[in-house]
């Protein structure tokens, strides 16, 4: 009798379990395409989006990452190999943005389809442990003798983190010109530039670079924020005698061509991932700031954005409002633009013979 319920019981939870699996394959699953390098901002988030969404059984997610050119590669990728797929979402945000503006490539965030914005952080200039800086203004001090020959690590090229080291060398006196800007695809390559002397001084947000200052290999010697931190005990550049505010922004688009219902389904998703417990519990403890907008009002602030990431800075107030243009075909910007939309554009036969293969429609949450 007993080894009959011993089978029995057996038999019941190999049944659970393969109905479980049978469950698991069912669900709904969506892509995120990661712009940039690993352990970077957009990295971190499409883990965080994909620990919130799958633990509060809203979707199941893969990552992918494609990094390269400010996320502009990416951008393109989607652009061009994920028209109408409701599948795939693709993490980006200010750097992104400041990329294809300033450069006057062909492409930008306005040509996907704005999904949600969703969070916010603020710059940290920091430098080694063993650096001799303490402050900003001992940064400063030592930039003034030998600015050219003074290399900032951050971010891509072109992006918030370069404007910002250019806002800093004005506000001392500088041209924005002298800096030596290295840049980088994600934090945690521009820290171990610093970490192994190619860098001196670099510029980054706390949660890219959180492990090194809890090992103790880089230091923290102020932030861009308009007040001081509570989770992060340096001074403001404002305090530090630089009127420079800056703050890093992310958010969610999908590719052009979405249906209306299509598009009303993925919005209803991250809204529902954004009202979690897990996502709130997420944000605070990666330091960041809930900028979380909708379609509608994220559209209108990304215009706003392009618009005044468009014009070259001429003071350290961010840049006047300058329209949108396409970039002449001699410009010498244009080469990196087709360098973009051609590479992307080889890889997305395969990325979008992939969606056609792929699973059936993303039944929203309520």
């Amino acid at each position: 009798m007993l080894r009959n319920f011993v089978r029995s019981l057996f038999m019941v939870l190999a049944a659970a379990s393969a109905a479980a699996h049978a469950q698991e394959l069912q669900q709904p699953e969506i892509t995120l395409l990661v712009p940039g390098g690993p352990g970077g901002g957009w990295d971190l988030t499409a883990r965080t989006m994909k620990a919130s969404l799958e633990s509060e059984g809203l979707v199941r997610v893969r990552i992918e990452l494609s990094p390269g050119a400010g996320g502009t590669v990416g951008l393109a990728q989607l652009l061009s190999g994920h028209r109408g797929d409701e599948h795939t979402l693709m993490v980006g945000g200010l750097v992104m943005l400041s990329a294809a503006a300033s450069q006057r490539l062909a492409i930008s965030p306005l040509d996907a389809t704005a999904i949600a914005r969703l969070t916010g952080d603020y710059p940290v200039v920091v430098v080694p442990s063993s650096s001799p800086y303490r402050t900003v203004k001992d940064v400063m001090s030592a930039v003034t003798g030998e600015a050219s020959a003074f290399p900032w690590a951050g971010g891509s090229s072109g992006s918030l983190y370069e404007r910002l080291a250019g806002d800093l060398y004005e506000s001392a006196g500088l041209s924005r010109s002298a800096v030596n800007y290295v840049p980088h695809s994600s934090g945690r390559d521009a820290s171990e530039s610093l970490l192994n002397g190619r860098a001196r001084v670099g510029l980054s947000e706390a949660a890219e670079i959180e492990p090194y200052l809890t090992r103790q290999e880089l230091r923290a010697l102020a932030v861009a924020a308009p007040e001081r931190l509570a989770n992060l005990d340096v001074p403001t550049l404002r305090e530090a005698g630089y009127d420079v505010v800056a703050q890093n922004w992310r958010g969610v688009f999908a590719g052009p061509g979405l249906s209306k219902a299509g598009q009303e389904r993925l919005e209803k998703l991250i809204a529902a991932m954004v009202a979690s417990p897990s996502w709130k519990s997420a944000i605070a403890h990666r330091r960041w700031n809930d900028l979380y907008l909708g379609a509608v009002p994220f559209r209108d602030f990304l215009e706003a954005e392009h618009s005044r990431w468009s014009a070259p800075p001429k003071t350290t107030q961010l840049p006047a409002v300058a329209p949108r243009t396409t970039p002449n075909p001699t410009s010498t910007e244009r080469p990196l633009a087709t360098y973009v939309l051609v590479g992307a554009a080889l890889a997305a036969g395969i990325l979008a013979f992939r969606s056609h293969a792929r699973r059936g429609g993303i039944e929203a949450p309520p």
